[in-house]
């Protein structure tokens, strides 16, 4: 059976499709539309434009995947939806032009989809996903924890710019990630036998390292990215300017408003709960989705 996901990020919008056999997935499509619902939105309040100009992104993925043949079409949203005031006017939007329901997930939920698209069953793994409004931390050992904070690359831009920093803005945004960043000492996220990045922050940061004219999944999975070279690329996108991060090889035009602090974002982590190396993973909580649903007996093979 093929089932497909849409993914409504506070940056982007995503979409899977993939064929579903005794629990493995064979992926047929992806596609990804930067839509930014969360633009001046993370006030607690979605803008009429971004909502639109997401909903058509979301019909348009919804009708690719029906044309590949998805039997269902399953649509999440995460930290803008969710932390809107109105997020039902949008989950009319979004079933207006799809038919379809909208599934407005929690942090842990979020967390969950994760950890299961990127280490599945796997034991005694941390995993890191830094999202446009939140970034979401779980750990396995025996049981999962995890923990959503409402830190990202599209709130920290909003806060701090799009343009280059100099060295005291670069401290200041760095004490302000540090703050929110120590509080996953709740879920004790050190010591994990791997840290596995996912999304848009390690995988940009990887296909900048290999000097990727076009994204190649096959080479970004499984990539070692370690510290030095993590909190080198922050302090390089951080000091340069719009222009000058749009020029560089790897870099999607459309993610260099925002890269620059997603490394931020990593660099503290790894830094602040002593991880020496991130193996880049391009499997993620789309995957992820789909053996979530599968748990909860909501596909069927």
């Amino acid at each position: 059976m093929i089932y497909a996901v849409i993914d409504i990020g506070t940056n982007s919008t995503r979409l899977y499709t993939a064929e579903i056999n005794k629990g493995c997935q064979r992926a047929l499509d992806k596609g990804l539309e930067t839509t930014r619902l969360g633009q001046d939105g993370l006030d607690g309040l979605l803008k009429e434009e971004p909502m639109e100009r997401t909903a058509a992104s979301v019909a348009r993925f919804a009708k690719r995947a029906q044309d590949t043949g998805a039997a269902k079409v399953f649509i999440y949203a995460t930290a803008a939806v969710r932390e809107a005031a109105n997020q039902k006017d949008f989950a009319r939007l979004i079933k207006l032009g799809t038919g379809l329901d909208l599934d407005i997930i929690s942090g842990e939920t979020e967390a969950l989809i994760a950890y299961l698209g990127a280490a599945g069953e796997k034991d005694n793994r941390a995993v890191i996903d830094i999202g446009g409004g939140s970034t979401e931390v779980i750990i396995k050992k025996g049981e999962i924890r995890s923990l959503s904070l409402k830190l990202g690359a599209v709130r920290m831009m909003e806060k701090y710019g799009a343009e280059q920093l100099d060295e005291e803005r670069i401290d200041q945004a760095a004490r302000y990630a540090d703050g929110i960043i120590a509080q996953y000492e709740e879920i004790s996220p050190r010591g994990a036998q791997e840290l596995i990045g996912v999304s848009g922050t390690p995988t940009t940061i990887a296909g900048i390292k290999l000097a990727l004219k076009e994204y190649q999944p096959e080479r970004i999975q499984g990539l070692k990215l370690t510290l030095p070279e993590i909190h080198s690329a922050a302090k390089r996108l951080l000091g340069a300017s719009l222009a000058e991060r749009k020029s560089i090889t790897g870099m999607p035009p459309e993610r260099a408003d925002i890269l620059q602090y997603g490394s931020l974002i990593l660099w503290r982590f790894m830094t602040l709960y002593g991880y020496e190396q991130l193996t880049v993973s391009d499997d993620d909580s789309l995957k992820g989705y789909i053996k979530y649903m599968i748990l909860k007996g909501g596909i069927t093979e």
